[in-house]
């Protein structure tokens, strides 16, 4: 089990990829088989499709924060 520390580190990593649309992190971050279960999306690719047209709508993350083992982030969505 990974401690709070190493959940915040890969949060903070996953966040700044996402706000540089570095869509290369998400390789390493995300396992090839992963299951969105809100979207119904399968697979990885399917995944970096929808944070692709995500980075329109919702252009930076605003905030993660760890309590326990519990990692939570919320987004912040600018309209301009």
């Amino acid at each position: 089990m990974m401690s709070v520390k190493e959940n915040k580190a890969i949060m903070r990593r996953f966040i700044e990829a996402y706000n540089d649309r570095n869509l290369d992190v998400f390789e390493e971050l995300v396992a090839a088989n992963f299951i969105d279960h809100t979207h119904q999306q399968h697979a990885r690719e399917k995944f970096k499709k929808l944070f692709t047209m995500a980075f329109e709508g919702f252009p930076d993350w605003y905030k993660e924060r760890a309590r326990g083992s519990a990692l939570s982030f919320l987004w912040l969505k600018i309209h301009v």
